[in-house]
C-alpha cells in the first residue's frame, strides 16, 4: 500500500476564499475534499488549506508534489483518522526546521481507486478546525543557515520476534541540530548527519531482536548481536559491528 501523510509542504499559492465557502462541519469538509480530488480541482485544494506562514521555498516544494496529491484515478472513499503517535517527529531536515502551519486535530485520508486490483493507494493529510471552519493543514519551514554536508537518509531497524514490543529511542544530529525521538515502528528512515545514540529496550522474556543501522543506499553499517529476553541494546556513534 502506498500511503503518505502530506505535510511537507503546503499548497502552491495562497488564494482568497470567502468564509462562507469554507466547510463548517466535518461532513461538509469530507464532501469538499472528496469533490476537490474527484474533480482534480487544485484551486479548491488551495482554498481548503491553511497556508499562513509558508515561504516561497515551501510553495515551490509543493509544486513538485502536486501531481501526487491530486490523483487522477478517482476516489474510492474518504475518512477521518486520529493523529498517528509519530506525527511530526522529524522537526529538522535538509537545513530547515519544519512545523505545521497550525496545530492539527487529526488526519483525513483519501483512499484512491486502484489502477489495478493488486494496488492500493491513499493520501493522508492533517486537518484542523480553525476560526469555525475546517482546513487541511500543511507545513512551513525555516532556513537554519546550515552550511555543512546535506543530511542523508539513515534507517534504524529492529528485527526478530518481539520487535513490535521493544522500545526504541534515537538521539541524532540533523543539519547541525541535536535531536531525539522515540521510534514507534520497528523500522524507520529519516534524514540525519549521524546517529549519536540508539537504545533498544526489551521488557519481555520472549524477545529475540537485532538492531541494524543502514545508510541511504541500504547498506548496513552496524548490526548488533541478538538481544534475547529482557535487556538493552545500545549503539554509540562510531561503534562497529561486534564480532
Amino acid at each position: 500500500m502506498k500511503r503518505a501523510v502530506f505535510l511537507f509542504v503546503g499548497v502552491i499559492l495562497a488564494t482568497g476564499c470567502l468564509a462562507g465557502d469554507l466547510p463548517k462541519t466535518k461532513d461538509d469538509f469530507l464532501t469538499a475534499v472528496r469533490k476537490a480530488y474527484e474533480e482534480q480541482d487544485v484551486k479548491r485544494v488551495h482554498e481548503l488549506t491553511w497556508e499562513q506562514g509558508m515561504s516561497a521555498f515551501d510553495h515551490n516544494q509543493q509544486q513538485q508534489m502536486l501531481d501526487m496529491m491530486v490523483y487522477n484515478g478517482g476516489v474510492d472513499s474518504i475518512v477521518f483518522q486520529p493523529l498517528p503517535p509519530d506525527f511530526m517527529d522529524i522537526p529538522v531536515a535538509w537545513g530547515r526546521r519544519i512545523e505545521p502551519t497550525h496545530a492539527a486535530d487529526g488526519i483525513i485520508t483519501v483512499n484512491l481507486k486502484p489502477s489495478d486490483k493488486n494496488s492500493n493507494s491513499a493520501v493522508s493529510m492533517p486537518y484542523a478546525l480553525i476560526n469555525g471552519a475546517y482546513y487541511l493543514v500543511t507545513s512551513k519551514t525555516t532556513d537554519l543557515g546550515w552550511k555543512g554536508p546535506q543530511d542523508q537518509p539513515v534507517t534504524v531497524a529492529v528485527a526478530g520476534p518481539g520487535q513490535e514490543k521493544v522500545k526504541i529511542h534515537v538521539q541524532y544530529n540533523a543539519s547541525g541540530v541535536d535531536l531525539e525521538r522515540d521510534q514507534i515502528s520497528p523500522s524507520n528512515s529519516f534524514p540525519a548527519q549521524y546517529l549519536t545514540l540508539v537504545t533498544v529496550t526489551s521488557d519481555t522474556d520472549d524477545a529475540s531482536v537485532t538492531l541494524r543501522l543502514l545508510d541511504g543506499k541500504g547498506n548496513a553499517f552496524y548490526e548488533s548481536k541478538p538481544l534475547k529476553g529482557k535487556g538493552r541494546l545500545q549503539y554509540h556513534k562510531g561503534d562497529t559491528t561486534p564480532q
